[in-house]
């Protein structure tokens, strides 16, 4: 079974649009995470599998200031900061660099420190390795 996610992207000026696109990938599994993380110095930990390698698509989401450590609490390979309402996207087709780095996740640890409950959104859509 295929799974699908799309991003949009459009871009406004005083004068008008200036353009608007959508970028549509699938592959053969979508992996994800959507839970609330306690306030005043909360934490979660996530065991979520992902091979960067194959990674189609992703977003990451949180309603709150956090912050996501991958694979360690607080001295992982990467630390990746999440601004309230600011997704970070990334796909395969395009020129950056992949956001979530290049070292497979084993889980996560997200830590809110902000004064309210937050709530969090990761989706993964990645194709398995043939034989796995």
């Amino acid at each position: 079974m295929a799974f699908t996610h799309t991003t949009g992207v459009t871009y406004t000026t005083d004068a008008g649009r200036l353009a608007s696109t959508t970028t549509v990938k699938s592959a053969d599994t979508q992996l994800g995470i959507a839970d609330t993380i306690g306030a005043n110095g909360g934490v979660t930990h996530f065991l979520i599998a992902v091979d960067v390698s194959e990674i189609e698509s992703c977003c990451l989401y949180s309603d709150k200031d956090v912050t996501l450590y991958v694979n360690a609490n607080n001295n992982s390979v990467l630390e990746i900061d999440l601004a309230a309402g600011v997704m970070v996207t990334w796909n395969t087709d395009l020129t950056s660099a992949n956001p979530l780095g290049t070292t497979d996740w084993t889980g996560c640890y997200i830590h809110n420190d902000t004064t309210a409950v937050a709530t969090v959104k990761l989706q993964f859509l990645v194709n398995q390795p043939s034989g796995s």
